[in-house]
């Protein structure tokens, strides 16, 4: 999994990174970056990583200010100080709003949200399901019963 952290405090970049390495040693960070105008440059110029790890408040303004210039429709994790931002973040592609500090936990289920929504689905096994339908179609009736006729036992065979 490729990700992009966009956060302004160099503390919070190395915890996020440190916090996604404990996660998964595999994923790869592509860059932290401090800036609206540092984001909007990278991702114009560059192919868009997998995730965003996303702050708010950024140096030069606020992250939403990024996808009025570029167009992202990938997952993003909103990690933030500031909780009256959140309607505003599910407006995007957002699936998580990490409230900082972050911790593991937080961030863990974000990411295990993340794996559960692009892990493809199982395959729908149709011919296993014929089959099934086959043999509840396939149901044998009796075709003799023993039946009384007044004082008389007779069998009557159906065809």
């Amino acid at each position: 999994m490729k990700v992009l952290i966009i956060e302004d405090e160099k503390i919070a970049q190395e915890r996020l990174s440190i916090l996604l390495k404990q996660y998964d040693e595999n994923i790869e960070i592509l860059k932290c970056i401090d800036s609206v105008e540092d984001a909007v440059d990278w991702l114009s110029k560059n192919e868009h990583p997998d995730i965003l790890l996303l702050d708010i408040q950024l140096a030069d303004g606020y992250s939403f200010d990024i996808f009025k210039q570029v167009v992202f429709d990938k997952p993003i994790i909103f990690t933030t100080a500031f909780s009256n931002y959140t309607l505003d973040a599910f407006k995007y592609f957002s699936i998580d709003y990490l409230i900082k500090p972050i911790s593991f936990e937080s961030l863990k289920a974000a990411l295990d949200k993340y794996h559960r929504i692009t892990s493809p689905s199982p395959r729908f096994d149709y011919d296993n399901f014929s089959k099934i339908l086959q043999q509840l179609t396939t149901t044998e009736y009796k075709d003799r019963f023993l039946g009384r006729i007044g004082q008389k036992l007779s069998f009557m065979v159906m065809y």
